[in-house]
């Protein structure tokens, strides 16, 4: 199978080793580290996978669309929604979203408890993704780090959250931090982002009417689970694989016409960027 990828950067050479790791043909377009200039150089592939910067996204997905093969975009799809609307009906069908955090064993673990009912019913998640600085020129930290919470939410979850209230920091003008009010049914998610933390933070927290499931990405495969009325943790071990490596082989394999589709259409995609979209409206960022 030979795979297409456009886009080489920092996270794309990541993209690019796992693609190689599947023993796929892998062919680069990218002006910089890539064989080839553009994607237009590129020679026929039966898939294609894009990691340009988020402000390139859609237009790079209006030129794969016609060759008729599946696509996989990092998220998020845009920081548009009109931009997406704009595409090819074909995109609906062919389009997918490299959402890596619906593929990692923790979440995906927690996703079943919450499913399972073993611990009650689920009150809501709260989770934290803290960095000390942003690094993309493009966008700001909301189309970064957001996607990433509503896809984490809607795994455990089981649906997508919609926007409910926002609040924003902001520094020269810049959107630097937003805490996110989000329903999901009769759950809630509540997300917190910065790029202005002095320590590098992720963390998962589920409320049960039973207890408590925390994730901490300092220990990938570990959830540390606190019952109510009990005042010793336990931790449910959880086999750790890299879950880029896991969403990449999961679109080879749907490409190669061997699995199913990846979790995140191109629909998902959509509502994902509206969502965030409404959440900048409600903390009053500007475009």
């Amino acid at each position: 199978m030979r795979v297409g990828l456009i886009g080489c950067g920092r996270w794309g050479a990541n993209i690019a080793r796992d693609l190689r790791a599947l023993n796929v043909s892998l062919e680069i377009a990218d002006p910089i580290t890539g064989a080839y200039a553009s994607l237009h150089a590129l020679p026929p592939c039966d898939a294609y996978v894009v990691a340009t910067p988020t402000t390139d996204h859609a237009s790079t997905i209006g030129a794969l669309v016609p060759f008729g093969k599946p696509v996989f975009c990092e998220k998020p799809l845009a920081a548009d929604s009109s931009a997406l609307q704009a595409l090819p009906d074909t995109a609906r069908e062919l389009v997918f979203v490299m959402d890596k955090w619906r593929y990692h064993p923790a979440i995906e673990e927690l996703g079943r408890l919450a499913s399972a009912g073993g611990l009650g019913a689920v009150y809501g998640i709260a989770t934290r993704r803290l960095d000390v600085r942003h690094g993309y020129a493009d966008v700001d930290c909301t189309w970064i780090l957001l996607p990433h919470e509503l896809a984490i939410a809607t795994e455990i979850l089981g649906r997508a959250p919609v926007a409910a209230a926002a609040t924003a920091s902001f520094e020269n003008g810049s959107v630097v931090a937003l805490v996110s009010h989000l329903r999901a049914g009769a759950a809630y998610a509540v997300s917190s982002i910065s790029t202005r933390w002095p320590v590098r933070v992720r963390t998962v927290e589920v409320a049960f009417a039973d207890g408590v499931a925390t994730f901490c990405d300092d220990d990938e495969s570990a959830i540390v689970l606190t019952r109510a009325l009990s005042s010793e943790p336990t931790t449910i071990r959880v086999p750790f694989v890299p879950p880029l490596r896991r969403e990449l082989e999961a679109f080879v394999a749907f490409a190669a016409g061997a699995g199913p589709p990846p979790k995140a259409t191109f629909s998902d995609g959509i509502e994902a960027v509206r969502t965030i979209e409404r959440l900048r409206e409600l903390a009053s960022i500007m475009v």
